[in-house]
């Protein structure tokens, strides 16, 4: 492909990759169509197999098969009160009467019409003949044989009969029947051979067993059929699976096929790949022409080797070594080797001619010390007689010192001489401890001085405080109970009060905060009281300030105590620092407040007059509401109010019934319905009435309302007024009476939606979490979508008709099987709903969807740009849409 390109076109190489493909998917895709047909056709012979098993497991007894018009006959007997028992029934084979026998015997009764044949009273024999024209049956009617072998050899009464119908009846109709050949009588032989009348003759089988007479054989025939179908059904389960399993293979080549054209290089690709060719072709030919040129140099080396290797051979023809280079280099390591040890002998030879000439001159030595020591020892010797002489004098004097109290003055000047060593060291200690007292004394004037310096600057900050809480403290707004009195007390009293309050974790800008946004929430609200939030103690920020501090300075203690030199250094004043100002300033403008004044009646008032006032009107207010509320429930509530709410309940009612009558015509392929209930939601204290009979009062006409019934209505709504108000209060939310009138009349809130199911051949049940855990993958699927699609079916069945029906699903019907995201499409369809839905693995190519348009969106290696290929999905294939389709 890539060495055709620049000969032909793009579109001329993916041609026939296209045709293949296409023919390929036509290939996969008619194969799946005709698996799912099969699918199909087998999942209803499996429906059936199951229902037939249904009905027999819900049947008894088995019954042989009747005509409609036998059905209705003993159906109006049974209207009659007319007692009747089926042949089959009546009677049961003996003990000793062989199987196979029992076979020929049931086969031959049913032959012949006795089986199911009606045994009746003598009395009631005149209504049988009173059948309409669509009815139709057979009666046995008792006559006995005399002298004749009959059916009770093998047959016997069994053992429950109706009450009307005795055993000696049911064996009369045994023994009416012979079994002996006989041409006027009704017979049946051992051998199978039966007549009816002598007009009718036959044989049976021997290949039949016995189904119906006697209890045994109606409960084993049942097993019987129970058991094939439950064989058959699961041979159908398991051609499904293999049906299903065939599907998912052929999907899987669809998928492959899709991806492996996907993978077919892109026109860009394909250029890039051949110029990359092209590089490669010339980077072929420079590397042949290198490879060329490498074998001549190569060869010219090895000629140039084989001449060396000549001129060696010439060389080393007297030598008893190989030629080869390993011997040679091994031959120069060991010569190498050879004169390292002759270096190293030499070595040796003249370190041992040093040692012997070393060793001459250590003996001369030795005879030289040997001398030396002789002298040395006479010399000891007479050294030795000295010490003698001079250890005798010296006992002489030490008694003669003894004699003389040598010792004390021995005492005496040691205790001198160890004075004379202690002194220096005192001196030094002492004029250390000098320096290091006038270091401390020079520390400590320095400490006073800094501490007189704090003192007067908290001085000063403690009278700008002192001046802001006495100002703020006479706004009255904390309230002590006492007047005057020490300002210190005053403030102390004020912390104790507040000291839970301070406790909060909220800083005093956020607190500030709080009250601003709390201002600004509520002024629209009291408009009518003309609020103002002002900055109050503005006045105070002058003083004591920087420029005054000549007036303002603080008396500070005394330093009389100090030496003259640390008098002289701390002074009374200074000049303040930078941060020093700094603090100051923001001393002074803490001192600021805000302050809510409101005007009530044209005079200017503080907050807690206002919030006095506020009160009393609000006092005043719920008294006149509680006189007047009668006549506002009346006028507005009855009449304006009450019809909007009956017009939204009734339009809530009729939503509700359209969703329920829609959810129910539904035909879900697993049998389940849903159901919507609006159900009114009960009172919630006394006071209150339930929404039910709330209701059904706004529902009644105003002028036939009884006293007592507005009594309930403003009773009611007085108490969900309250009990708003109540939870706001605790919640710390503030909000107007008009919004708490329109929570409180909110009539979605009296109502509560409850959501129903039903299973075919189950009693309706309300759906909850446990019940919704319990359903398939299927089922929650219908509970998640039915309603919700009936809902939007429903809203827009109030649309106009040309109003778009539009729904759209992200990631639709996740976590829902094959077979039941079909039946979502087919509801999708049956509902005439629009969509647009998106899906990682969903194409909406079911045979339940009629025609789509489909887009895939492809990001290929990460690249910063998704493109779109198109399909269209006509209810059978899904076709790709190329550009020449679209234009």
């Amino acid at each position: 492909l890539i060495n055709s390109y620049p000969d032909n076109s793009y579109d001329d190489l993916l041609l026939p990759v296209r045709e293949v493909r296409e023919t390929l998917e036509k290939q996969v895709l008619t194969a799946i169509s005709t698996l799912r047909s099969e699918q199909k056709s087998r999942q209803e012979q499996l429906s059936k197999k199951e229902e037939e098993l249904k009905e027999w497991l819900a049947k008894k007894e088995p019954e042989p098969p009747r005509t409609e018009p036998v059905v209705r006959n003993r159906e109006r007997l049974a209207a009659q009160g007319v007692p009747f028992i089926p042949f089959y029934q009546a009677a049961e084979f003996k003990e000793e009467v062989p199987e196979k026998l029992r076979g020929k015997i049931e086969e031959a009764l049913d032959s012949m019409g006795v089986l199911d044949a009606l045994i009746i009273p003598e009395r009631y024999q005149e209504k049988l003949w009173e059948m309409d024209a669509e009815s139709a049956d057979r009666y046995l009617f008792p006559k006995f044989q005399l002298l004749s072998a009959d059916l009770s050899s093998w047959l016997k009464p069994a053992a429950r009969l109706e009450a009307a119908i005795t055993t000696e009846v049911v064996d009369t109709v045994i023994r009416s029947i012979i079994t002996e050949d006989s041409e006027a009588l009704l017979f049946l032989n051992p051998e199978g051979r039966y007549g009816v009348g002598g007009v009718i003759q036959g044989q049976v089988s021997a290949l039949s067993t016995s189904k119906f007479v006697g209890i045994d054989s109606r409960r084993r025939y049942r097993e019987q059929v129970m058991l094939a179908l439950r064989e058959e059904i699961s041979l159908e389960q398991q051609k499904l699976s293999r049906i299903e399993a065939e599907i998912k293979q052929w999907e899987a080549h669809h998928r492959l096929l899709e991806s492996e054209f996907k993978a077919f290089p892109g026109k860009g690709d394909l250029e890039t790949a051949a110029a990359s060719l092209h590089d490669a072709q010339l980077t072929l030919e420079n590397k042949k022409r290198a490879v060329e040129e490498q074998t001549e140099l190569v060869d010219s080396y090895y000629r140039q080797l084989q001449q060396t290797r000549e001129e060696v051979r010439i060389l080393t023809s007297g030598l008893q070594l190989p030629v080869n280079l390993p011997a040679f280099i091994e031959a120069e390591n060991s010569l190498m080797a050879y004169g390292d040890a002759l270096r190293e002998l030499e070595t040796v030879h003249s370190r041992l001619l040093s040692r012997k000439s070393h060793l001459l001159s250590l003996e001369e030595q030795l005879a030289d010390l040997a001398s030396d020591l002789d002298e040395l020892r006479y010399d000891l010797g007479r050294s030795k007689r000295l010490i003698e002489k001079e250890i005798k004098i010296i006992a002489g004097l030490r008694e003669l010192l003894r004699q003389m109290d040598y010792q004390a003055i021995e005492e005496q000047i040691n205790s001198c001489l160890q004075r004379i060593n202690e002194i220096p060291a005192q001196r030094d200690r002492a004029v250390a401890r000098s320096k290091e007292g006038k270091v401390k004394a020079e520390e400590a004037v320095s400490k006073l001085r800094e501490l007189r310096e704090r003192l007067y600057f908290r001085q000063l900050i403690e009278q700008i405080n002192r001046e802001g809480f006495a100002a703020e403290y006479a706004l009255g707004y904390v309230r002590q109970g006492t007047e005057g009195g020490d300002l210190f007390l005053q403030a102390k009293k004020v912390v104790e009060q507040f000291k839970e309050w301070s406790k909060t974790t909220k800083t005093r800008e956020e607190h500030l905060s709080s009250l601003q946004e709390r201002y600004f929430e509520v002024r629209p609200h009291l408009i009518e009281y003309n609020l103002v939030l002002n900055h109050i103690f503005t006045t105070l920020q002058n003083a004591p300030g920087i420029n005054e501090e000549s007036e303002m300075k603080p008396q500070l203690a005394s330093a009389s105590t100090l030496r003259p030199e640390a008098k002289a250094e701390v002074g009374s004043g200074r000049e303040l620092t930078v941060g020093e100002r700094a603090e100051l300033e923001k001393a002074r403008s803490s001192l600021r407040r805000l302050e809510i004044r409101a005007r009530i009646q044209g005079k200017e008032v503080n907050f807690y007059a206002l919030a006095d006032f506020l009160a009393d009107s609000i006092a005043e207010n719920e008294k006149l509401l509680r006189e007047s509320d009668r006549q506002l429930f009346e006028d507005i509530l009855a009449n304006t109010i009450s019809k909007k709410i009956r017009a939204r309940i009734y339009h809530s009612e009729q939503w509700v019934e359209k969703m329920n009558k829609l959810m129910a015509s539904m035909n879900t392929s697993s049998g389940l319905t849903f159901n919507l209930a609006w159900k009114s939601r009960a009172a919630e204290s006394e006071e209150q009435m339930d929404s039910a009979e709330l209701v059904a009062l706004l529902k009644s006409d105003v002028n036939l309302l009884r006293p007592e019934d507005f009594q309930k209505l403003a009773v009611h709504f007085r108490s969900k007024i309250d009990q708003a108000r109540r939870g706001l209060e605790e919640a710390g939310v503030t909000k107007t009476f008009h919004t708490l009138i329109k929570e409180v009349l909110d009539y979605r809130q009296w109502f509560e939606f409850q959501l129903f199911y039903t299973k075919t051949g189950e009693r309706k049940r309300e759906m909850t979490n446990n019940a919704f855990d319990r359903f398939s993958g299927g089922e929650k699927a219908m509970a998640m979508y039915v309603p919700l699609f009936s809902a939007v079916y429903a809203k827009y069945e109030g649309a106009r008709a040309d109003a778009p029906r539009l729904v759209s699903l992200d990631e639709a019907f996740a976590g829902v099987d094959e077979n039941n995201i079909r039946d979502m499409f087919r509801l999708l369809e049956e509902l005439d709903l629009n969509f647009i839905i998106n899906s990682q693995i969903l194409w909406g190519d079911y045979d339940t969807v009629p025609a789509l348009a489909i887009c895939e969106l492809v990001r290929p290696n990460n690249a910063n740009f998704v493109s779109v290929i198109r399909y269209r999905w006509n209810g059978q294939v899904r076709e790709l849409i190329t550009k020449e389709a679209a234009g």
